[in-house]
């Protein structure tokens, strides 16, 4: 969990969302990618797996929190309008606001850190 200036957690059903997004958008710079999804409780936790010019970079839910975190903090420049996207999808509870661009910005810091393409 991550605490903004709320108490916040995506649910599986986001962090799924958000991904499905990402991926639409982040062809440019992901070479391969694979996604987990646990079958039952027992199982661990989704994650995305993807390679980027040859590293391989793991992203679960509470690497896409961070990076949620980061955004909304002010942590990582982005432009105005996608911050905002982040700031409102956070505050309304509602994924429907992190469009590709955003998307795209959320794996990229989950996975570096930092914005390096684009």
């Amino acid at each position: 969990m991550v605490t903004l200036e709320i108490l916040y957690s995506l649910t599986p059903t986001d962090f799924t969302d958000i991904i499905d997004t990402a991926m639409m958008a982040c062809g440019y710079w992901i070479d391969e990618a694979s996604f987990y999804e646990p079958y039952d409780d027992g199982d661990p936790e989704a994650k995305l797996t993807l390679r980027c010019e040859g590293q391989i970079y793991e992203v679960t839910q509470s690497k896409l929190e961070e990076a949620i975190s980061k955004v909304f903090h002010n942590e990582i420049k982005v432009s105005q309008s996608t911050r905002g996207d982040i700031v409102s999808a956070v505050k309304e509870d509602d994924y429907g606001y992190v469009d590709s661009d955003a998307a795209d910005v959320l794996l990229q810091t989950a996975c570096f850190g930092e914005i390096v393409y684009g």
